[in-house]
């Protein structure tokens, strides 16, 4: 099997130029706007001068920041007004992100219909893919439990390590070998992490939107095809690495040219995500045009192409 990169690229660029500009319709700008919202929630949300600081390295010692947590927490027990604050700001906190990962995992189906079949519907898509998206919801919830885990007992490794060092300040001796240890450890955990959101957001997603089927037995129909094609699916994610690195240079560069009107829009909420629009519907039909290259049993766009096809050449 030949796998294209190229060709699926073109056609998710025509699949966008026919959503947002064969006719251009700000109404459905706005709509499909409200379901790339929604969909990247919780992606986008988440003393002296002079010789006294001079003086301030030289008195400094690891065993300060080792031991700051433990003033911290000591502080927090004797003014109970803060430690319960902070509680209620962590409650909060969690509440918000279990709503933002809920409403997310809603609109991440409500943009993929809409993409899929070339149209800008919020209540359909919101109402049918129900239970596909809460079965989304609890398994982006679990693995973002595992993350979690897995960065504390990362963290818990480094703070024992950083207490054997504590008697000791960078000035005399800077534990090189460990933090380069210590970096790397966590460059692979980021990318690993990275590589499987990546698979869920671009292929275990539309797996699980055609086959109308929980995220679990989704990952096991995708996983057959990934390990079977293993190096296709790396090079997939270095090419949209350098698509997402090509964009935002030109987000940059378009910025500065309308003296950084184009970054406040981008700021702003909603607003920012329908002015995207072109860069996330192409993304979004990227992987799922890539995704149709393996069999029918993974192809969601081949029915609609052809019937936009049909239609261009009748109009021709």
């Amino acid at each position: 099997m030949s796998i294209e990169y190229s060709t699926p690229l073109t056609r998710a660029w025509n699949r966008m130029k026919s959503i947002l500009f064969q006719p251009f319709n700000i109404e459905v700008w706005f709509k499909l706007g409200f379901t790339a919202f929604l969909a990247g929630l919780v992606d986008s949300s988440n003393g002296g001068g002079g010789g006294g600081a001079r003086d301030g390295m030289d008195n400094f010692k690891f065993s300060n920041v080792v031991n700051w947590p433990y003033e911290a927490w000591s502080w927090l027990q004797e003014h109970p007004g803060w430690f319960f604050f902070a509680m209620m700001i962590a409650v909060l906190a969690l509440a918000l992100f279990l709503v933002f990962l809920w409403l997310s995992s809603r609109g991440k189906f409500m943009l993929l219909d809409n993409v899929v079949h070339n149209r800008a519907n919020v209540s359909a898509p919101w109402k049918e893919y129900k239970t596909e998206a809460n079965s989304l919801f609890l398994w982006r919830l679990g693995f973002s439990a595992i993350v979690l885990l897995v960065v504390l007992v990362f963290l818990r490794h480094i703070w024992q390590k950083a207490v054997v060092f504590s008697e000791n300040s960078f000035a005399q001796h800077v534990p090189i070998l460990f933090i380069l240890q210590t970096a790397l450890f966590f460059f692979l955990i980021v990318i690993l992490f990275l590589y499987v959101k990546m698979l869920l957001e671009s292929f275990v997603i539309p797996v699980m939107y055609k086959h109308r089927i929980r995220a679990s037995e989704a990952w096991n129909r995708f996983l057959k095809i990934h390990w079977d094609h293993f190096g296709s699916f790396i090079l997939y994610a270095l090419f949209v690495l350098l698509l997402s690195l090509g964009v935002a240079l030109l987000i940059g560069v378009a910025g500065l040219a309308t003296c950084c009107l184009l970054f406040i829009l981008l700021a702003l909420p909603y607003i920012g995500s329908v002015v995207l629009l072109p860069v996330t519907v192409t993304f979004r039909a990227f992987s799922i045009e890539f995704l149709s290259q393996f069999g029918k049993e993974f192809d969601l766009v081949s029915a609609t192409r052809e019937n936009k096809e049909s239609q261009d050449r009748l109009q021709e």
